[in-house]
């Protein structure tokens, strides 16, 4: 099983009573449950209510309480930290501030997704509103040519076309010998960054030697740590603000450009998947308020590309927004979004947002077709048996920028950590890592550091690049050090349960948008699952080209003639089919679901969308 402190102290009990066998209630209050893909953790295992107090948003608060705080719904600005609580923020507002006062180029070095061209953007946009003139070019990265990260030719290149002040956003944190190179060529780099720093032998932080360093988890820092870097680029721009005024009130055109920058801090704390927490929910709910109404051009332009109508909500970012931007840098070159965000006519926005559109379809395609060929490798390999506890694989045929959402579909199939690459014509492999929840994937990679040439990123994820005659070395390496972390409760999935439901709580709609008081939902603070027990399938229809979605009319076991009835869909429910039609003549079935609406020919109605099912108890 996953040791140490990555573990969550439920997960070690999970592990317990699934090896006793227990699958009684226990004294903290959750159980443990078997579906026909899953364990469940129940949390709360209290009965369902069917009043408002006590009801379904008051048990989830309840579950999520000891990560929130007591004033857990309050996501107002108020709120958020003062830039001086995020360690570097201040020095770096104050350079920018002194660097345009002075009359100094500065340029803006990004990463190519969408928490770099967020971040770039949003960044970009303080400073010219002090400095309208300023051109202030942004420079993301070819993912294919340079790789991710800072890299000497970029730098060069700005220092070549007359920029002399760098400040970086969402990267450079772990690039000390760029830094250094660019300081050489005369180069003042501000670094700002949110991903972990490298570390020496014995701890001690490796920083780059730049001008200023801000980033939420350096030594004294006393704000919160988990800021993605658009946040991380939305305190630096209120710093600056500041700085540039030269007090904490800051004049409306400035207050303005801050507002107009919390849709972009929300795109990118959303798509980076960084707990949506603390002041990440607080950026995220202020951005998603504002989105519809924001005055950026290209921003409205996408909506619309994407079909937004009415609120903006996670979804629409998560599942529409970031992939299309996304798809950019994993096929080339990010530079179209950054382009649509400084776009000022409608028209222009209009074609820019719809060649978003096209490429994240050939994205789509090509990223099948790899997934497709890595689960017939696995499966092949026997990379899915007991003994092989993560997934190492490198393939010509695959493109690196595909790697990493590639990466996190086959994760989904097998449940265990996943890294894959592209051989490459140069000789190297370059790819991406996904992992599982309590097995830190980072720290797998700095255990076989010495077959790396390079890599970076989370717990959850990463990025590396190494010679493609370490690869069977590398996955050998990881292999073994997973066997140490990981056994097989540890592979198996499992879902985390709220709470217990009725079918009253989830079917109301007025329940429902209560729930939605704790969006938005992300990493950290999940879309709520619910347990929903005994219920009746009076409908039942399979879905889709191939049958593999279930659509389901569902009332309570014991209902009487006339009772209301709740929808629900189940998404690739086709690998549990023979256990489905079992459960439908049973009689009764036990759901976990997502409760939620549908809004369909102008009408909204309550719609679960149901993640796991077993024969009703």
């Amino acid at each position: 099983m996953a040791k140490g402190k990555h573990l969550p102290d439920w997960r070690v009990l999970h592990v317990y009573l699934v090896r006793v066998g227990e699958l009684a209630c226990r004294p903290y209050g959750g159980a443990l449950m078997i579906g026909f893909s899953s364990r469940w953790i129940i949390h709360d295992n209290s009965p369902p209510s069917n009043g408002v107090q006590g009801g379904l948003r008051d048990r989830l608060l309840k579950t999520r309480a000891h990560d929130w705080g007591s004033d857990s719904l309050d996501t107002s600005l108020t709120r958020l930290d003062d830039p001086d609580l995020l360690p570097g923020a201040v020095e770096a507002g104050e350079s920018l501030a002194k660097a345009i006062a002075d009359g100094r180029s500065i340029a803006i070095y990004g990463d190519y997704d969408v928490d770099g061209i967020s971040a770039s953007t949003l960044l970009r946009s303080m400073l010219r509103t002090i400095a309208p003139d300023a051109e202030i070019p942004i420079r993301i990265p070819n993912r294919l040519e340079e790789g991710y990260g800072l890299n000497s030719k970029g730098l060069r290149e700005l220092r070549q076309s007359g920029s002399d002040l760098v400040v970086t956003v969402d990267c450079g944190i772990t690039s000390i010998d760029e830094v250094a190179e660019a300081s050489e060529h005369g180069l003042d780099m501000i670094v700002t960054d949110h991903h972990e720093p490298l570390k020496s032998p014995d701890g001690t932080l490796i920083l780059p030697e730049a001008t200023v360093v801000a980033h939420p988890r350096l030594p004294g820092a006393t704000g919160y740590p988990e800021l993605a870097g658009a946040g991380v680029a939305f305190k630096v721009a209120w710093a600056t603000a500041r700085a540039h005024c030269g007090s904490e009130r800051v004049p409306t055109i400035l207050k303005e450009a801050l507002v107009e920058a919390l849709p972009f801090a929300a795109m990118g704390t959303i798509a980076d998947v960084v707990p949506l927490t603390g002041e990440n929910r607080i950026l995220a709910a202020q951005g998603l308020r504002r989105m519809a109404g924001s005055g950026n051009v290209g921003l409205k332009a996408l909506l619309k590309e994407c079909g937004a109508s009415g609120d903006i909500d996670e979804e629409l970012i998560k599942f529409q927004i970031a992939p299309r931007i996304n798809a950019l840098g994993r096929l080339g070159s990010a530079q179209p979004a950054l382009d649509l965000f400084a776009e000022t006519d409608p028209e222009n926005a209009r074609l820019l947002a719809k060649q978003l559109t096209e490429v994240n379809l050939q994205r789509r395609a090509a990223q099948d077709e790899l997934v497709a060929q890595a689960i017939e490798r696995v499966l092949s390999e026997g990379q899915d048996q007991a003994d092989h506890p993560i997934i190492v694989l490198a393939d010509s045929r695959w493109q690196q920028g595909l790697c990493g959402s590639a990466a996190a579909k086959v994760l989904d199939r097998f449940n265990r950590p996943v890294i894959l690459m592209e051989v490459c014509e140069d000789g190297m492999a370059r790819g991406s890592a996904r992992s599982i929840p309590g097995y830190s994937v980072r720290n797998a990679l700095l255990s076989c550091e010495s077959l790396l040439d390079r890599f970076g990123g989370h717990d959850a994820a990463a990025g590396l690049t190494l010679v493609e005659g370490n690869v069977d070395a590398l996955r050998k390496g990881l292999v073994n050090h997973a066997r140490t972390q990981l056994d097989d409760e540890a592979l198996q999935p499992t879902l985390d349960v709220d709470c217990r439901a009725s079918l009253w709580e989830v079917g109301s709609i007025d329940e429902i948008n209560r729930m939605r008081e704790l969006a938005p939902f992300g990493h950290e603070n999940p879309e709520p699952k619910v347990l929903v027990e005994g219920v009746r399938a009076i409908q039942h229809r399979w879905l889709g080209a191939e049958g593999a979605h279930l659509k389901l009319v569902v009332i309570p076991g014991d209902a009487k003639p006339g009772a209301a009835a709740v929808d629900a869909i189940w998404f690739r429910a086709d690998q549990h089919r023979e256990k489905i039609d079992q459960a439908l003549r049973h009689g009764t079935l036990d759901l976990i679901v997502e409760p939620g609406l549908n809004t369909f020919n102008g009408r909204t109605n309550a719609q679960m969308k149901i993640a796991d099912a077993r024969i009703g108890s």
